[in-house]
């Protein structure tokens, strides 16, 4: 039904289409007023045949001298309806796939003021679609998504439909001089319709082909139309935000703009410096860095070189890869945050003064530390019997070799004499009682807390907000039990071997670790990684990055923050030749296919 007196007319660009226009013409009820056959230069002479043999009073025929496209026959159907006059205008196609008896409902939405623009979808039901052939399938529905976007309709579908209604208002809104003449015209209607603010409805029309074989070729589609869809969107962005309306969207867009260009230009340099150095990137997210290691906590680092936390950090960072700083360090977290760039990672110690461990993770977030390890295989200290035959004691105990010992080494005295400190920085002056090395030393070795349980996770889960790692996992059932707190990792490791002798090594229990809870949670290595084919072999077992000690504590105790720095690229250099040795150019395709087993 329409509107008493708007007068309706219908467009039917005349291209190939002899053999069922006139059928088409003849279908068309008398709720049309005016038809018009726009011949665009039809080699089989379409215009001429309809104007032979049509007995229609109502039908037009206008003829193109050269051929100028769909939308350009369309265009010019609608020009001739505007200048008589007509209120509502369909399009319709010749070739006999679009059923005049669903003009009406077509109409429906223009009539009752609910829309000024109205066009099928063949996508409304699925029964619909039967008749659809499969590429036409695909192809429509993804032109759909991207025109969704482009125009902002998101609640219309099927934009390449051709059976559409028009109202007068929104013709005599759009520069028809300045849209589309060929394929993409029904695309462009709906850009254009959306920047004159047009209400645009769907109308459930199911799909019907014949005989008719389209002339819009794929290749066509994939060249032609992605400049125009990005052009188009920008402008309606442009124009819809910054010059016709400023809003909440325009701001934040600049906002999106600005973020993406700055981690764009600082992820690609950061990329840049990578691919110069040769480092290949770890496919973790826990941890992200420019390759798959992590400097692992080491108590009393700064013993190896004055500072020695500080300048192990700073290598770290360097490279791009996390540090991680001990409890049982020299210098403290406020020493090494002050005196560095960026966020470090820190491994806690839970003891049994939990007011003292609450009051560290505090400090920890004061300090902006990225990440938490929290070590969970330390309950009880285990017995280390190279530091008992080495008489490793703190405070230390003197004897004649010791002493012959350090006087061999006066760098490493003189290095350790500049340090900001020569005790456990994290404790002392935190603790009443520690004011000397023998009562610290005494209260850290009663504070090692058997009672440790997965409660006291979630106890330190409500406390930290960021990213928590549990350290020391060494079995599929601790695994299960460390995914259930919500930590975003885990560290295979068996504390270096020097805890529980008996115990697997990290190696041999990382493969059922990862095959049990892998896809759930990210998976660290810690253990004997002592080359760049270490690396290579625990990340083909399913590890995303892993902790190196001795490797770099050795180097921080030659040559302080240049030898850290050494060890780091001697390891990378040896990853990267590895891959390349083994076939391949990423870490993402380090599998178990490159070990001989």
């Amino acid at each position: 039904m329409t509107p008493e007196g708007a007068r309706v007319g219908v467009v039917i660009p005349a291209y190939r289409v002899k053999a069922h226009i006139l059928g088409v013409i003849e279908r068309i009820g008398p709720i049309a007023d005016a038809i018009y056959v726009v011949d665009d230069h039809c080699p089989e002479g379409s215009g001429a045949h309809v104007r032979a043999h049509a007995r229609d009073a109502r039908v037009r025929v206008i003829e193109h001298a050269a051929n100028q496209g769909v939308g350009g026959a369309t265009i010019t159907g609608y020009t001739a309806a505007l200048a008589d006059g007509l209120d509502l205008v369909v399009k319709l196609d010749g070739d006999g796939q679009m059923d005049p008896a669903y003009m009406p409902g077509l109409l429906a939405p223009l009539s009752r003021g609910l829309a000024d623009y109205a066009k099928g979808n063949r996508f409304h039901a699925p029964q619909f679609l039967r008749a659809m052939p499969g590429v036409r399938l695909v192809g429509n529905s993804a032109l759909s998504f991207i025109n969704k976007a482009v125009s902002g309709y998101w609640h219309v579908m099927d934009p390449t439909n051709g059976y559409t209604a028009i109202h007068r208002c929104a013709l005599e809104a759009l520069p028809l001089d300045r849209l589309e003449r060929r394929y993409f015209f029904e695309c462009d209607m709906l850009f254009r319709l959306a920047l004159a603010r047009a209400v645009v409805r769907d109308v459930p029309l199911p799909a019907s082909y014949g005989d008719e074989t389209s002339s819009l070729q794929v290749s066509r589609i994939l060249l032609e139309f992605p400049p125009k869809y990005v052009s188009r969107f920008f402008k309606r962005l442009v124009y819809m935000y910054f010059v016709r309306d400023f809003n909440l969207g325009s701001i934040w867009w600049i906002t999106s703009v600005v973020c993406f260009a700055f981690s764009a230009a600082f992820g690609g340099y950061h990329w840049w410096k990578s691919s110069q150095l040769g480092q290949p990137a770890t496919a973790g997210t826990v941890m992200v860095a420019a390759m798959p290691l992590i400097l692992a906590p080491v108590g009393l680092l700064g013993m190896q070189h004055g500072d020695g936390e500080i300048y192990a950090c700073r290598a770290a960072q360097a490279a791009g890869i996390p540090f991680t700083l001990s409890t049982m360090s020299i210098c403290s977290i406020e020493d090494v945050a002050a005196n560095v760039d960026k966020p470090f990672w820190f491994q806690l110690y839970v003891m049994k003064d939990r007011g003292f461990i609450k009051a560290l993770i505090e400090r920890a977030i004061a300090a902006k530390c990225s990440a938490l390890v929290l070590t969970v295989d330390l309950q009880v200290l285990g017995q280390r019997h190279q530091d008992i035959k080495n008489g490793m004691t703190v405070p230390p105990e003197w004897s004649l070799s010791k002493l012959i010992d350090f006087a061999s080494k006066p760098s490493w005295i003189a290095g350790v004499l500049r340090g900001k400190r020569r005790t456990f920085g994290n404790i002392a002056g935190h603790v009443k009682g520690t004011d000397d090395i023998s009562q610290l030393s005494q209260w850290t070795n009663s504070q090692f807390d058997t009672t440790l349980n997965w409660k006291d996770v979630e106890w330190i889960r409500s406390i930290w907000p960021g990213k928590l790692i549990l350290k020391g996992i060494l079995d599929v059932e601790d695994a299960e039990e460390a995914m259930k707190t919500g930590a975003h990792a885990l560290v295979v490791s068996n504390h270096g071997g020097r805890q529980l002798d008996g115990a697997p090594s990290s190696i041999e229990v990382l493969p059922e670790i990862v095959d049990t809870v892998g896809d759930k949670m990210e998976i660290m290595f810690d253990g004997g990684i002592r080359s760049g084919q270490d690396v290579m072999r625990a990340l083909a077992l399913g590890a995303k990055s892993c902790m190196i000690g001795r490797a770099y504590a050795y180097g921080l105790g030659a040559g302080g923050e240049a030898g850290v720095a050494k060890a780091i690229d001697i390891l990378a250099k040896e990853l990267t030749t590895t891959m390349g040795l083994c076939g391949v150019n990423t870490i993402a395709e380090i599998d178990d296919h490159v070990l001989a087993i």
